[in-house]
């Protein structure tokens, strides 16, 4: 009883199909040709447009978000140095970003070690021979914070550098939390320290746990 149904029904659409398409042939054949072919494809156009504004999936969000140029509404000077970035891929700008946040903390413990001993304390030596090799035998005479940089940013951003994009590392990484939170607390331990450096020298990873805890205070309570 069923099929017999289902094939009625099926029977009725396709009369319903087959006479809608008569009744629109014989309509268009009171039309000229050239009206009824830029009226068609008017109608396609339109409707083109409105399934153009589906909205899209996240996935394909995300692949419309990575083509736009984020650097449209940057003032110029900001632009210039962005817009080497076009070119590497977000994943890798923010592993050189995070790798130099944490380079220039590595800095800014050793600064005050770099720029006030002759004689570089054991801890400290060992802790630069290990992550930097070869950076105390180059810079056996004069050391400070800045050199160091220098020798940072040519070991181990080379490839950023080559890109004409370090500039953009060091940009980005200057506004971060983190780093400038680190930045602070140097400047805080040099105060602090005075010029005299405490005996015995805090280790790195000691000193970048308190940077990361450091809360500036301006005095008002």
């Amino acid at each position: 009883m069923q099929t017999k149904k289902r094939s009625s029904t099926r029977k009725s659409m396709a009369e319903l199909e087959r006479l809608a398409r008569e009744r629109a042939d014989e309509q268009a054949s009171r039309i000229p040709w050239k009206r009824l072919l830029d009226t068609r494809n008017e109608y396609i156009n339109w409707q083109e447009f409105y399934l153009s504004l589906r909205y899209p999936s996240f996935e394909e969000w995300k692949d419309m978000a990575a083509g736009c140029d984020d650097t449209a509404h940057l003032v110029p000077e900001v632009r210039g140095v962005m817009e080497p970035t076009k070119r590497v891929a977000p994943d890798r700008l923010a592993d050189a970003v995070s790798r130099y946040i944490d380079w220039e903390a590595l800095a800014y413990w050793a600064r005050p070690v770099l720029e006030r001993e002759s004689e570089l304390p054991e801890d400290v030596a060992h802790e630069l021979r290990q992550r930097c090799p070869g950076f105390l035998e180059v810079q056996s005479g004069a050391r400070d914070w800045q050199r160091f940089m220098w020798w940072i940013a040519d070991h181990y951003f080379d490839d950023a550098k080559a890109g004409k994009w370090f500039d953009a590392v060091r940009m980005l990484a200057h506004r971060h939390p983190r780093a400038i939170r680190t930045m602070e607390y140097a400047d805080h331990c040099d105060e602090v320290w005075g010029p005299s450096l405490p005996n015995p020298y805090p280790s790195f990873d000691t000193w970048r746990s308190e940077a990361d805890c450091y809360v500036a205070t301006t005095g008002r309570e």
